[in-house]
């Protein structure tokens, strides 16, 4: 899909990974909502998502109602991994008052408190092994 996202190009993704264009463009049509030709694709993709979810000051895990959510809160995870690193508190000004939507509606903000985070980091639990899971099935 990212290789999809960049170029436009179907058979170059699907090539990409090793499967046959048909079955690559089945896949799009039963699991994404793909509008428009080449470079100016909108890929619109609201399969679930799993993924660890700092919010409130703990880590849990939700399911993510789409594609945006899940990117947006990769890139917090992705930053709070690197504060956690480096102590920069300007790599969390991107997500002040920002959340992320879970696959019920309920909004849930982002943690942004370096106490909390630095709390959580010492706690011991690797919680950026896996980046997020999707959810084939309609549950």
């Amino acid at each position: 899909m990212k290789l999809l996202r960049q170029t436009g190009d179907r058979t170059a993704a699907a090539k990409s990974v090793n499967i046959a264009p048909e079955r690559f463009r089945r896949f799009l049509r039963e699991n994404v909502q793909v509008e428009g030709r080449g470079r100016s694709l909108k890929i619109t993709d609201n399969r679930h998502r799993d993924m660890t979810v700092i919010s409130d000051g703990k880590a849990q895990e939700l399911r993510l109602r789409d594609y945006d959510q899940a990117s947006l809160n990769g890139q917090h995870l992705s930053a709070v991994r690197e504060f956690i690193r480096t102590n920069d508190r300007d790599l969390l000004l991107p997500f002040d008052e920002r959340a992320v939507i879970d696959a019920k509606g309920k909004a849930h903000s982002l943690e942004t408190d370096p106490n909390e985070l630095h709390r959580i980091a010492a706690q011991g639990d690797e919680i950026f092994h896996e980046i997020y899971r999707l959810v084939l099935t309609g549950a």
